[in-house]
Parts: structure tokens; C-alpha cells; sequence
């Protein structure tokens, strides 16, 4: 509501007419009625006594607010999308800059409108302009300074495609210093700027980091998944987890120990000896094969630590004492037999 509609709604509330507002505040009856119809606005010299007067604050009498409700953000997209879709892109970008400049401070208003501005620039092929871009691009950058880490994020994000868009590489890496070294999204863009700049090699050589780091993260999701389903005592979920992670460990070439020992803790719940025994058979032959994905062409760029010789043994080792620790095991002749072979290999080996 504006000034006038809040003078307006206020008198009545109070029960006073134009003329006794007029005649309390000094001025005329048609100035309050100017007010109230728009027309024009109270000296700044009235605001404080015409706020004392309707018993309101400065702020409910400028109708003043920090920020939009969610129902106010959505009608303000919704009315911009529909300025761009039906409207010519000029006034479409005049009507943004009234807006914004209404509400410098609400980031998500800003993102909306800004992204708004450049892809529908982008679908209407226009060309290049100086004065567009920078309002565009100084809006991004303001926006890495907002307290909301999504909006940060998104505006990093913004700003590197704009300048990979631009061709202007060395700006858009400048911007990827924006995201952490672990950040999945920020490894994506770096690998396509430098593809984008003719730097081939390293950015296959990011790509394949981001595969393989990748890989890890999900592996470690699928585990938390899988260690909550065994304590929620659902096997069937865990088990179907854990197919789900040999798979994911096949795709990425991780190995075929990588590929069996999520089998291992819904095994050991089940308490299933003869399952058990198969199992952990598998997993002291499938060993050696940790860190098989280094010999893999999916990460062909990619330079790998030695693999330590001990790693191996410290593995069957390991399953060793797991095998000695199941109850489903323990007066398994099966077992004893199988876990002598594998110690005299141990010191053997």
C-alpha cells in the first residue's frame, strides 16, 4: 500500500474526515485529499505529525519493509517473466532496473531478474552491449557478498559462464577461486574453461579428478545409507545398498574387492555361514586388487601414488579377524581351514 492508501485507511479508522485531518495538521482539506489519491506526497517536514497523528510508525506510513515475502518475491518473477515473453527486451530490462533499484538488498529478487536478463538476452540473440553486461555482471558480483551461501554460490557460477560465454578465460577463472577445491560443481567449470581455452590435457585431467572424486563421495553416501538401514534392522534394504555400491565401484573401475566388500556387513547380520564363508573367500582373493584403478584408462591423465606393498596383507589380515569374530563362523570347519591357507600365505608372503 502507498502513503496515500495508508493516510486514507488510518483516518477512517480513527473517524476523522479530510477537514479535521486538515485543520489538526494545519493544511488543507484538498492537500489530505491530494494524498490520498496519489496526486501528491506530504512535505517530509509533515511525515513525523501525520504519523502521530494515525498512531503509526514512519515505517508503516512509507509503507517501509527490509525485505519481500515469499507470495511478494513470486508475484515480482512472475510479473518479469511475463514483461520478457511478451514485451521488447528494452523495456523489459528498464522495468528490471525500477525494480531492483525498489529493492537493492533482496538477493533472491536479484538473481532472479539478473538470470532473467541474460538468458532471455542470450534466446534473442542480441548482440554484445557494454552497458547491459556490466549491470548484469555488477549485480553477480554483488551478490557474492550476500550472507546466503546458495546465493554465492549461484553467482560464482554465473559469473564464470558468462565469462567462458565471453571468451574472456582469464575473468573466469578469477571467479572460480570462488569455490573450494573439494567443490564438485567449481572442478566442473574448471575443467570447462580449460577445455574452452584449448588446454585439452588438464582438462581431461580435471575431468577424470572429479570422476574419481565423485565415485568417493557417493561411495561414502551409500555407506551411511547402508549402516542406517542394518540399524534400522532392514537387511533386504541394506543388501540392495550394497549391490548398488559394487555397481557404482564396477562403472568407476575401482576393482573387484571395491566391487564385493559392500556385501560384507549386511553378511555378517545375516548370519549366514555358507553366504559368509563365500564372501569373505572372494574378498582375501580379491585383495591385491585395491587400487586397480589406477591401471585404468578412465583416468588415463591422471598420476597415482605407488600403491604400498603392505596395503594387501593388511587387508586379509583384516578379514582374517572378522571371519574369527562371527559367530556364524566360529565352529565352521570351513572356516578354520580357509583361515589357515590364508595365514600361511601371510607369512609366507
Amino acid at each position: 500500500m502507498d502513503i496515500g492508501g495508508v493516510i486514507r485507511t488510518n483516518r477512517k479508522k480513527l473517524g476523522l474526515t479530510q477537514e479535521q485531518m486538515a485543520v489538526r495538521l494545519g493544511v488543507t482539506a484538498p492537500a489530505v485529499n491530494k494524498w490520498e489519491r496519489g496526486a501528491s506526497l506530504p512535505d517530509i517536514a509533515l511525515l513525523g505529525p501525520i504519523a502521530r497523528l494515525l498512531g503509526v510508525s514512519l515505517e508503516e506510513l512509507l509503507s517501509f519493509r527490509a525485505d519481500l515475502t515469499e507470495e511478494e518475491l513470486a508475484a515480482l518473477i512472475q510479473e518479469a517473466d511475463r514483461r520478457f515473453s511478451q514485451g521488447p527486451y528494452d523495456q523489459a530490462f528498464a522495468w528490471v532496473r525500477d525494480t531492483l533499484a525498489q529493492w537493492p538488498n533482496c538477493g533472491k529478487l536479484t538473481m532472479h531478474l539478473v538470470q532473467m536478463l541474460d538468458s532471455w538476452a542470450v534466446l534473442e540473440e542480441l548482440p554484445e552491449d557494454g552497458e547491459r553486461d556490466k549491470y548484469i555482471t555488477d549485480h553477480y558480483v554483488r551478490l557474492l557478498e550476500s550472507g546466503d551461501e546458495d546465493l554465492r554460490r549461484a553467482a560464482a557460477e554465473a559469473l564464470v559462464l558468462l565469462h567462458i560465454r565471453w571468451k574472456r578465460y582469464e575473468g573466469a577463472e578469477a571467479f572460480l577461486n570462488r569455490f573450494s577445491r573439494y567443490d564438485l560443481l567449481g572442478k566442473l567449470l574448471r575443467g570447462q574453461v580449460q577445455d574452452e581455452s584449448g588446454r585439452t590435457e588438464q582438462a581431461l585431467r580435471t575431468y577424470e579428478e572429479l570422476l574419481f572424486q565423485g565415485c568417493h563421495y557417493l561411495t561414502l553416501v551409500f555407506q551411511h545409507m547402508q549402516a542406517a538401514a542394518l540399524k534400522a534392522g532392514d537387511r533386504d534394504r541394506a543388501r540392495m545398498l550394497a549391490d548398488k555400491q559394487g555397481a557404482l565401484a564396477a562403472v568407476f573401475d575401482m576393482g573387484k574387492y571395491a566391487e564385493l566388500s559392500p556385501r560384507l556387513e549386511p553378511a555378517l547380520a545375516a548370519g549366514d555361514a555358507d553366504g559368509l564363508l563365500a564372501l569373505l573367500e572372494d574378498l582375501l582373493e580379491a585383495a591385491d586388487t585395491l587400487g586397480a584403478f589406477a591401471g585404468s584408462p578412465l583416468y588415463a591423465h591422471m598420476t597415482f601414488k605407488p600403491r604400498d606393498p603392505s596395503m594387501t596383507g593388511m587387508v586379509r589380515r583384516t578379514l582374517l579377524d572378522v571371519g574369527a569374530e562371527a559367530d556364524a563362523l566360529r565352529e565352521d570347519p570351513r572356516w578354520a581351514a580357509l583361515r589357515d591357507r590364508w595365514e600361511k600365505e601371510q607369512d609366507a608372503g
